[in-house]
């Protein structure tokens, strides 16, 4: 389960950066559902 987490993180955090380069608007709500 540990370790599962911390894939997803990674993956969510690869994503966040992505989207954030290209200048967009994803990353925002990605972070209010996992903030909820």
């Amino acid at each position: 389960m540990f370790v599962e987490s911390c894939k997803r993180l990674r993956i969510m955090r690869r994503t966040e950066a992505i989207n954030m380069s290209t200048g967009f608007e994803e990353p925002r709500k990605k972070r209010k559902l996992s903030s909820n």
